[in-house]
This record gives structure tokens, C-alpha cells and sequence, in this order.
């Protein structure tokens, strides 16, 4: 975080996490999954990446008494998953379990998978109150996925909201019944980018 000047303030922030799982099956031929028949064996690899690069700059001021904060950032992320798998029948020597699958004698299977996606948002935030009692706020993003493609890939994903305290007004005040009462209403668009394939 970088104090640019008085009231201003840039926030950058980068994330990174790795993964690998690999996960071995073994059954030899006197267990339920052998079933008498023959020894199953199969192996697989799965790598999972992913970075995020979040930068944020933000201004407030206070006049008399209105309040007013903006809010401007984007956003970058990347994932990049990957997976392998070897998969067979019949070892020929049970000691192997899952750690020789050379030693698989039928129905040898090997696959594998690559998926990398990415997204990048621009977003933006005004938020204003008057004596913090009348509260409005507008917020807006502009997100683009590779996961769809054409003129889907980008969406424009807009939202507003207005709040009243009334706590803070005389009539409520004289009730001597809420310490905090607010009336908030709301309206937004959302995206979702969570879907399998691409679009």
C-alpha cells in the first residue's frame, strides 16, 4: 500500500498457489474390485497453478458534512490445470501395487488434460453520504473470461444502492426503541464464469 498523496492511495496486491496431488490405486485379484479376475492398478498426476494481480486506487474526502469516496482497480488471474493418468490391468507381480504400471500386462490406458483460463476485470466504486445518514453508492465492472468466446467474452456488470438511517432522524430518535435503523435498497448485475468447456 503506497500513500500517494493525502486522502489517495494505491493498494497492489499478487497471490500465488501451487498444487500437485497424485493419488495411486491398487487391488489385487482376491479383493472386491479384482473380484477374482485380475489386479487393477492406476495412477494419477494433477497440478493445479494459479496467480492473481489485484491493484486498487483510492481517494476520499470529507467537505462540511458530505462524504465522498471513488474507488478505481483491475485485476488479473490466471489457472493453469493439468493432469496425467495411467491406468491398467493384470500386474504381474503384486509387490509392484501402483508404483510400476510397466508392469501392467492388459487394457493399458493412458490420458492426459490441459485447461488454462484466464480473466481480467476493470472495476469501480462512488460512494457518497450526507451526514452519514443518506447513503448512496454505484459500483460497476467490466469482466472479460476466456472461457467464452466472440462477444460473449466481455460483460458489463453494473450496481446501485441507496440507505437511509433513520436512527439518525428526530422522529425515530424520540421513540427511544433502535440504536441503529437503516433502510437499505439495492439493485445489480452478477456474472458467472464457473461453467465446464467454453462458450
Amino acid at each position: 500500500t503506497w500513500n500517494i498523496i493525502k486522502d489517495l492511495t494505491l493498494t497492489s496486491t499478487f497471490g500465488f498457489d501451487k498444487k500437485d496431488v497424485r493419488t495411486g490405486h491398487f487391488a489385487d485379484t482376491y479383493t472386491l474390485d479384482g473380484a477374482g479376475n485380475y489386479s487393477l492398478a492406476d495412477v494419477t498426476n494433477h497440478s493445479d497453478v494459479n496467480w492473481s494481480w489485484e491493484n486498487t486506487l483510492a481517494y476520499s474526502f470529507t467537505l462540511g458534512k458530505h462524504n465522498l469516496s471513488l474507488m478505481a482497480g483491475n485485476a488479473l488471474y490466471k489457472n493453469v490445470a493439468e493432469e496425467y493418468k495411467g491406468a491398467g490391468h493384470n500386474l504381474i507381480s503384486s509387490t509392484m501395487l501402483f508404483y510400476n504400471l510397466g508392469g501392467l500386462q492388459d487394457s493399458q490406458q493412458i490420458s492426459s488434460n490441459y485447461v488454462q483460463t484466464t480473466m481480467a476485470s476493470f472495476f469501480g466504486r462512488i460512494n457518497y453520504n450526507y451526514k452519514d445518514r443518506y447513503m448512496v453508492e454505484a459500483n460497476g465492472r467490466y469482466d472479460g473470461s476466456s472461457r467464452f468466446i466472440g462477444d460473449k467474452r466481455w460483460g458489463f456488470f453494473p450496481s446501485f444502492s441507496a440507505g437511509w438511517r433513520l436512527s439518525e432522524e428526530a422522529f425515530i430518535k424520540n421513540l427511544n426503541l433502535f440504536s441503529n435503523l437503516k433502510l437499505r435498497a439495492s439493485w445489480g448485475q452478477l456474472g458467472n464464469q464457473t461453467i465446464e468447456g467454453y462458450w
